[in-house]
């Protein structure tokens, strides 16, 4: 009975407001159940906006104006028989044309039927429907006088022949069969305007979003959706993993296998956030879900292991019982006898090509996997391998020789293999060679070849463009020293120096290289800023003391010399017993 009298209650509104030009058309007390007022609300629960809605979907998907939403942290609508929904989701949204499609929380909603553009013309009768103060609103027909396509040519832009009131913009256009025509937009030169209400009901989240896209959705602070397909949900979710944290990122993939629950990679997805969660009796069940939808029961194993891997080396505490390294080799050899068993069954040389590159993929993680497990020479059995494969590759051998390292193999094993890697990149080095170049200048350092060493750090230099910190000058220097290049030496450590001449560290080498080619001055000089920044430097007082012995200050010297002995400098001794006796 109370639902009927709200019925009569509507229908009376509705007449009074249409007043006695006509009488209100047959279809307008089925539209109405559909056409929904829509308040939002700011960050303090304040109202914000109020405006007019349209449903355009069964499962609760409404249409409205984009300007309604700017800036909002929640909404909600309000439908003819006075119940209230919360929005749940933006699904789309166009801020050139002032369109949003959302989801609201009732997913038994009666759409709206769309008008086709291409049987709305010019001289079509047409009427303004909306909301106003919570009430139903028809305003005395219009016409479209004019009829425009636009994005691609796939919606229409009417131009109306009446300019409605300001309070009409966002209500809804339908022609006089009940249909939506389009969402009326603010007047321009005294002619009011309508897009395509199909434009708004097509609205969804692209996979990869423009700046001016992710602008217009950054300014409405609701929930965002995902896009309508599985393929390029997931590629959305990958763009957002990127830069959203893990409460938002778990939201959206929680969406994705609620939407499409058969997709096998949604699980696969949740669980590496699950696993930053330390949820990782979670993980491990959404991982055998993945296992058991996934097509591919290799790659399937591949991204598994991959998935442990990473768990058991960047997250290896606290210790979770069922993931170790035994059950992850596990998983990647399955992989690889898998992938090696669909190689030998394809016959496409492009697919063959494919299959192959994933499966050394393979055989890589299986030797990380060795590698973090401490099976080293399981580990380089793997890359010995791969270095006479056509995938071999500078970070093949790279990988090889800290394998070698790592077992205690000689200097002149892992100088050959990062010989081996440099000569995997043309003759003229890229700057990602840097690092292979570094490494190898080291190896080269602690072999005692320090000008092999410096070579190398020069060509460090050179593929930084000599945009390096004063620690490479610091350490240049070190070497410089040993391979008895004073001048390069000194040259370099008055660069860290410059670079940073409050470092202790610094100066007192400076200090004790200007000793070293007797520039007594700049040696005291040197060895005096660095006590008066730090007076725990025994090295700094025990060059002091001993240049002011060259100089003929055995007084001070002595001063100096006994504070270098007594913060334990052993040679402090050795020079007073000697000199200053």
């Amino acid at each position: 009975m109370k639902k009927f009298l709200i019925t009569l209650v509507l229908t009376a509104v509705t007449l009074s407001v249409w007043g006695q030009e006509a009488p209100a058309p047959k279809w307008l007390s089925k539209a109405q159940k559909s056409i929904l007022s829509v308040i939002t609300y700011d960050q303090n629960r304040e109202k914000l906006n109020e405006g007019c809605g349209f449903v355009v979907s069964s499962d609760g998907a409404v249409i409205s104006t984009y300007n309604t939403f700017k800036e909002a942290y929640s909404a909600v609508v309000v439908d003819a028989s006075g119940n209230k929904y919360d929005v749940e989701r933006i699904l789309g949204a166009d801020d050139v044309y002032g369109l949003v499609r959302f989801r609201i929380s009732n997913k038994k909603t009666t759409p709206l039927t769309i008008a086709s553009s291409t049987a709305s013309n010019r001289g079509m009768d047409v009427l303004a429907i909306g909301y106003t103060k919570g009430k139903v609103n028809v305003v005395p027909k219009s016409s479209i006088e004019k009829k425009d396509m636009v994005s691609d040519n796939k919606y229409a832009y009417y131009t109306l022949a009446t300019e409605f009131d300001g309070k009409q913009e966002g209500n809804g256009l339908f022609n006089t069969n009940g249909e939506l025509v389009g969402i009326i937009l603010s007047s321009v030169d005294k002619k009011s305007g309508a897009v395509d209400a199909a434009m708004g009901r097509d609205l969804s989240l692209g996979a990869l979003l423009n700046r001016s896209q992710s602008m217009t959705y950054n300014k409405i602070y609701i929930k965002k959706g995902i896009p309508d397909s599985p393929g390029e949900a997931l590629i959305y979710l990958s763009m957002k993993s990127r830069n959203t944290g893990n409460d938002e990122y778990m939201d959206l993939v929680n969406l994705f296998i609620e939407t499409y629950p058969d997709v096998a990679e949604g699980y696969l997805r949740r669980a590496i956030p699950l696993i930053d969660l330390q949820r990782f009796d979670d993980a491990d069940r959404d991982l055998q879900t993945y296992m058991k939808l996934v097509e591919d029961k290799s790659y399937g194993h591949y991204c598994v292991a991959q998935t442990i891997r990473d768990k058991l080396v960047y997250l290896p505490e606290p210790v979770y019982d069922k993931w170790t390294y035994p059950v992850a080799l596990d998983h990647v050899e399955q992989a690889i006898t898998g992938m090696r068993a669909d190689l030998e069954k394809e016959t496409k040389a492009d697919m063959k090509e494919m299959n192959e590159v994933t499966l050394y993929k393979a055989i890589l993680l299986k030797a990380e996997l060795l590698s973090s497990s401490g099976d080293h020479r399981g580990a380089i059995a793997i890359y010995d391998d791969v270095n006479t494969s056509k995938y071999k590759g500078p970070a093949t051998f790279h990988a090889c020789c800290l394998e070698h390292q790592a077992a205690g193999d000689s200097l002149d094993i892992q100088i050959a293999l990062m010989d081996s890697a440099m000569a995997q990149f043309p003759d003229s080095l890229p700057a990602e060679a840097s690092g292979y170049v570094m490494h190898r200048a080291k190896l080269y350092n602690d072999a005692g070849m320090y000008r092999k060493a410096v070579a190398d750090y020069n060509t460090f230099f050179d593929l930084s463009k000599g945009q390096v910190s004063p620690v490479f000058y610091y350490d240049r220097s070190q070497i410089e020293l040993q391979g008895k290049m004073y001048q390069q030496a000194l040259d370099d450590i008055n660069k860290a120096v410059e670079m940073e001449p409050n470092s202790p560290l610094y100066l007192v080498e400076k200090s004790a290289m200007h000793l070293r080619v007797n520039q007594l001055d700049e040696c005291i000089a040197a060895a005096e800023k660095c006590i008066a920044l730090s007076q725990q430097y025994p090295d700094a007082y025990r060059i002091l003391g001993y240049a002011q012995i060259q100089k003929g200050d055995k007084a001070n010297a002595k001063i100096n010399l006994e504070k270098a002995k007594e913060l334990g400098d052993e040679a402090a001794q050795e020079i007073m017993d000697k000199f200053l006796k």
